[in-house]
């Protein structure tokens, strides 16, 4: 029991004189606060920020200005003005010895915040501008900069950056577009150098994407420009590759105008006898006609180079305009095959007279024959050979070569016209794996 309270009464003592030795947490944040402010004061004093001095005046004329352009969200792309809007966050990195401090001097403190207004700050300017009434725009000022104890500063802008970009749609709409900012800060050349530094910031993760654009990659370099007047300058060429979300073009536009296309081709397997060719083909080109006044609105309205698309669409047009003209050749041979049955089946109504002179061994009259060949003529119908002439069979001729009297002759005309090489079935034929091809070779065109 004694040893039990004395161990109580040593714990306590300990906690005491614990507590007697740490300072209280009130007197800990005054302390910081104190430091603070007196940092504040001593930054104020200093001549770079009571006279806003270029840090390039004490570092011998000579300051290099780091830029960091990290992409947030493509706001629009207008494909007419060649033109693209992104919402920016760019971060500006410079060094001023005139601004360096002790931090165990202030309670540890390494960084203050400043306002623009309190310090220099370069000026950079976007040579490359969209913006209607400017060609070159100069960045406003920075939201906050932050001043650290070894002279660094950081300046943070957000902003919405307008640039002219070049459009290439030869490959619409899987086409992947090169848009590049410069940056050049006012007075460079040998006494201000640009130079790049990266952040890595996940801006891309955090905000919304564009529904038919989005950022692939983005680079940053340094260009050095040549010419006479600005011999020596560094600008940052920010280079922003942007692709074209085609999921849309591909369900809305693509999809349809193949089916469109193919079905087209199914008007060569539709028997001419329904008479429903020509209405199939004009059903199907007015519906390709109101699909393609759709899609010119979805088409972008200014470019350098044809794009495939349209070409595509152009062949597409014209082959409808020859599978019109070869459907008229089919109907049209089709129609000559008719009448050609047609006589056919009229010669084969021989008079009884006829038909026993024949099977007699004997010959229709001459008058007779003369009278049907100018009915054939005037019928239209082709013949290679007289087609009142009756065709023996190989039984109706004797050894001799002869025919046998009383032999069956065949009253059916030898007729060389209807067996004809080019019907109007096998010309559906040709012309459906003709065009079939011409398609295919179209859908290559646009997809490789």
């Amino acid at each position: 029991m004694n040893k039990a309270l004395i161990l109580y009464v040593l714990i306590g003592i300990s906690v005491s004189s614990v507590r007697s030795s740490s300072p209280p947490a009130n007197t800990v944040r005054d302390s910081t606060v104190d430091a603070f402010v007196r940092l504040r004061s001593y930054v104020q004093s200093l001549p770079a920020l009571t006279h806003k001095i270029p840090p390039l005046l004490a570092q011998d004329g000579n300051l290099t200005v780091n830029l960091s352009y990290n992409p947030a969200q493509i706001l629009y792309v207008d494909e007419v003005t060649q033109a693209v809007a992104v919402s920016s966050f760019i971060v500006l990195s410079w060094q001023d010895d005139t601004l360096r401090w002790n931090p165990h001097d202030f309670e540890g403190i390494d960084k203050v915040i400043l306002k623009p207004d309190d310090i220099w700050t370069p000026l950079i300017y976007l040579l490359n501008s969209a913006d209607s009434t400017e060609d070159v725009v100069r960045l406003p000022d920075p939201d906050t900069i932050e001043l650290y104890a070894n002279g660094n500063l950081l300046a943070f802008l957000a902003q919405k950056i307008v640039s002219s970009c070049f459009f290439d749609v030869t490959f619409f709409p899987f086409d992947e577009q090169n848009c590049s900012l410069m940056f050049q800060p006012l007075g460079s050349g040998a006494r201000i150098a640009m130079q790049t530094v990266s952040f890595n910031l996940p801006l891309l993760e955090l905000f919304s994407t564009h529904s038919s654009w989005t950022i692939t990659d983005t680079s940053q370099s340094v260009v050095i420009w040549e010419n006479e007047l600005q011999r020596g300058t560094n600008v940052v060429k920010v280079t922003l590759a942007i692709k074209r979300r085609s999921t849309f073009f591909v369900i809305n536009i693509i999809t349809p105008i193949i089916v469109t296309s193919l079905m087209t081709l199914l008007v060569f397997w539709i028997p001419p006898a329904s008479g429903e060719k020509i209405t199939f083909l004009v059903t199907m080109f007015v519906s390709t006609t109101v699909f393609l006044n759709l899609v010119s609105n979805m088409m972008p309205r200014s470019f350098s180079s044809l794009p495939r698309f349209n070409l595509f669409l152009a062949i597409l047009v014209s082959e409808n305009l020859l599978t019109f003209l070869a459907t008229s050749l089919v109907l049209r041979c089709y129609r000559a095959e008719q009448t050609e049955e047609k006589a056919r089946r009229d010669r084969e109504k021989y008079r009884p007279s006829d038909s026993r002179a024949l099977m007699a061994g004997g010959s229709v009259p001459q008058s007779r024959r003369s009278s049907e060949r100018r009915k054939l003529d005037s019928e239209g119908v082709a013949t290679l050979s007289d087609p009142l002439t009756p065709s023996p069979t190989p039984h109706d001729v004797s050894e001799d070569g002869n025919l046998s009297v009383g032999s069956r002759v065949s009253l059916v005309p030898n007729l060389v016209a209807t067996n004809r090489s080019w019907s109007s079935k096998r010309l559906d034929k040709i012309f459906f794996f003709v065009f079939l091809c011409i398609t295919l070779a179209l859908y290559c065109l646009l997809f490789m």
